[in-house]
């Protein structure tokens, strides 16, 4: 979305501003980095705010101070907010300089405690982050998209526990019979499976551009590991309930094309509740792995 855009969305949603969130004003989940600004520490707060705009606020304020046990500020305090919009369950934050100069780790943790904490609203369930009222972009220069308290990293109190990775996910292009490879830097938590991080983005769907979600949006991850350069997928049923403007292989292969990238995995088991006894869409059997296949991937031109 372009500035253009986001003063759009700004001008025809204030009337969000004036109304009351859901929640109650206590138990609400607040992500301070901590103080060696290597992961989060969640902390349960009481907000005193009472509209929505004014809760968002409320928060963003408070990951801006540092707390009694000493944890480290989320943003530095120039980077105010601007804007604040909502849409569907998108929160839409429109913030001041500040972003651009941080280093990519700062950028990861920012966005991360941003997130996490925004989307613990009971009225937001995905953040759109832009600087100046453009989208902010990973290191890579890539639309970051939508986040929510899944994007990135979990909250723990361990140091060293944030690693990151280059990864190449696949979409579907915009008519659901091609792959469109997405270069992406993933910070994530190192006690939750790479694997598992690199699902969640292709559940969550592609930065934009016109490409597709290959997977349903509501699909669960019931397990996730690696053993002798096979990656064991397992998810729940609703995998089974396939896009029907998105073609049963760019699904299979947008999940091993993506995962095959990953160093270790040459290919890919996929299971549903447990049981690779499956076909999906009947003509594609699930009782074997699947090995990479980037013959489906879009050619650029």
């Amino acid at each position: 979305m372009k500035k253009s855009g986001f003063i759009v969305i700004i001008c025809f949603l204030c009337l969000f501003l004036s109304s009351c969130g859901k929640k109650s004003e206590t138990g609400i989940s607040l992500y301070y980095i901590n103080e060696a600004r290597t992961g989060f520490v969640e902390k349960k707060i009481t907000c005193k705010s009472k509209t929505q705009e004014a809760i968002v606020k409320e928060l963003y304020d408070k990951l801006r101070k540092l707390s009694a046990d000493g944890t480290s500020k989320a943003a530095s305090d120039y980077m105010v907010i601007n804007d604040v919009a909502l849409e569907g369950g998108i929160l839409y934050l429109n913030f001041a300089s500040g972003y651009t100069g941080l280093s990519d780790k700062d950028k990861a943790l920012f966005r991360t405690a941003v997130s996490k904490t925004m989307s613990s609203l009971d009225f937001v369930e995905y953040v759109r982050i832009y600087e100046n009222g453009s989208p902010v972009t990973d290191s890579n220069g890539v639309d970051i998209g939508l986040l929510n308290n899944q994007s990135f990293i979990t909250d723990s109190n361990s140091d060293d526990e944030i690693d990151t990775t280059e990864a190449v996910l696949y979409y579907s292009d915009s008519v659901g019979s091609s792959l469109v490879g997405e270069k992406k830097t993933i910070t994530y938590d190192k006690n939750t499976p790479v694997e598992k991080v690199i699902l969640k983005h292709i559940i969550d769907g592609p930065s934009g551009n016109g490409n597709k979600r290959t997977v349903p949006s509501n699909l669960r991850i019931l397990s996730v590991y690696t053993k002798k350069g096979t990656c064991y997928v397992n998810f729940d049923s609703s995998f089974l309930n396939s896009l029907a403007d998105v073609s049963a292989d760019v699904t299979i292969y947008s999940i091993v094309d993506t995962l095959c990238g990953l160093s270790g995995i040459q290919r890919v088991q996929i299971m549903v509740d447990g049981s690779s006894d499956w076909n999906f869409r009947e003509s594609y059997s699930l009782s074997e792995p699947y090995e990479r296949n980037l013959d489906l991937v879009k050619k650029e031109k």
